[in-house]
């Protein structure tokens, strides 16, 4: 199994880090910052399972912004696979500055070829408009849009990731893109340790808790686990080019 979207560097997994880093499941490590980044581009060096998306988070773009530019430098290793986790999250001040960083780092996914991974929260009209303009290959991540938004989203050709917080039934948004997402546009993350999905007796998300959110989109599907688990991999393999990168 793929699990698109992880934080194993963050401090919930300084215990046990390794432990949990020892399955089987292949994880795309998300920098948040410089720092992050370049931590997750380690651990990839070291660890087979392991790839990372080097990024600012929205939330990091003003204290990171004199850093913008060497996240270019981090492209040049090879088991990076995108540029991530970048985006807009207008719960935070800023707007301004989180846009520069945003579009900044979609230029340099787009001059290195890499996809990007998208965190988008209460910023769905810029966020809309740059996608249009910038045309980036990649997926949005943990996708809190509506319906017509999914489906421009869809359009731009881009997929969408859907992690534990999608598992919420009064999650009405997910509930509907997960109805009309098409499983050739699908990606299962766990976002963890974050978002633990609904029926796990967890208070710490892993990679080992992804099948609970395969299982409740399946349900909502009407198909079997293993058919969005096996979708989402080939998707996980052609978007980020695990084959070119190493894993067979």
């Amino acid at each position: 199994m793929i699990d698109t979207h992880t934080h194993y560097l963050d401090a919930a997994f300084d215990p046990d880090r390794e432990t949990v880093l020892a399955g089987d499941t292949i994880i795309i490590e998300q920098g948040i910052d410089i720092t992050s980044s370049m931590k997750a581009a380690a651990l990839a060096r070291t660890h087979e399972n392991v790839y990372a998306a080097v990024g600012i988070h929205p939330v990091n773009a003003e204290r990171e912004l004199p850093h913008v530019g060497d996240i270019k430098r981090l492209t040049a290793e090879k088991r990076v696979v995108a540029i991530g986790e970048i985006g807009l999250d207008y719960r935070y001040g800023g707007r301004d500055v989180q846009r520069e960083v945003f579009i900044s780092q979609l230029r340099t996914a787009k001059e290195y070829s890499l996809p990007v991974c998208i965190h988008c929260v209460r910023a769905w009209g810029d966020m809309m408009s740059i996608l249009r303009e910038h045309r980036p290959a990649g997926v949005m991540h943990g996708f809190s849009g509506s319906a017509e938004i999914l489906h421009e989203v869809l359009a731009l050709g881009m997929y969408v990731g859907f992690n534990g917080s999608s598992t919420n039934p009064r999650n009405k948004k997910a509930l509907a893109a997960i109805r009309d997402i098409p499983l050739d546009r699908l990606l299962l993350e766990t976002d963890c340790p974050y978002s633990v999905p609904k029926g796990a007796a967890a208070a710490r998300c892993d990679s080992t808790l992804i099948g609970f959110t395969a299982e409740y989109i399946a349900e909502l599907k009407g198909i079997p686990p293993q058919v969005v688990m096996d979708t989402s991999d080939e998707n996980a393999y052609k978007l980020f080019d695990l084959k070119e990168k190493g894993h067979d």
